[in-house]
Parts: C-alpha cells; structure tokens; sequence
C-alpha cells in the first residue's frame, strides 16, 4: 500500500500539470498529468500498486500501463514523495 509522505508542500497546477515544492526537503518537482492524478488519489487514501492503476484506467481514456505506474511510484519513492507502507 503507498500514501504520500506528506501533506506540506505547495502546489501550483494549469491545465492536467502540477509543480510541487516540499518545504522540508527543499526539492521542486514537475508533474505531468498522469503523475500528478497519482499524488493526488494518494492524498485521499492508501492504495496499492495495482488498485491505483484500476482507479487510473476507469477515469481517463489513455490511461498508463501498470509498468509506468509502478515507474511513477518508484521515482516518488525515491524522491520521499510517497512510500510503501
């Protein structure tokens, strides 16, 4: 199950993209549309891998693979955004 680190960090969105900057790391992100509907899903409940991918593929047309999505969540991982719990 994956849930995001935190919930500080001040968003600025146009159009389906998003950067993020995390005060406590003091890191930018740039989020396309598909990376950003997963930090956004994560904010509202912990999911695992497979049943984000299924929330992702019911709400949009082209949704990512299961492989992009576990991708996404290895970078965020990386980059303390979201961790497996």
């Amino acid at each position: 199950m994956w849930h995001t680190c935190t919930s500080n960090r001040s968003v600025c969105a146009w159009q389906d993209e998003q950067i993020v900057f995390f005060p406590r790391s003091g890191e930018t992100h740039y989020l396309n549309h598909c990376a950003s509907s997963i930090l956004e899903r994560l904010d509202l409940e912990h999911m695992s891998t497979e049943s984000l991918h299924r929330s992702l593929k019911d709400s949009r047309s082209q949704a990512p693979s299961l492989d992009e999505v576990r991708s996404i969540l290895n970078r965020f991982n990386e980059h303390g955004l979201v961790e497996d719990i």
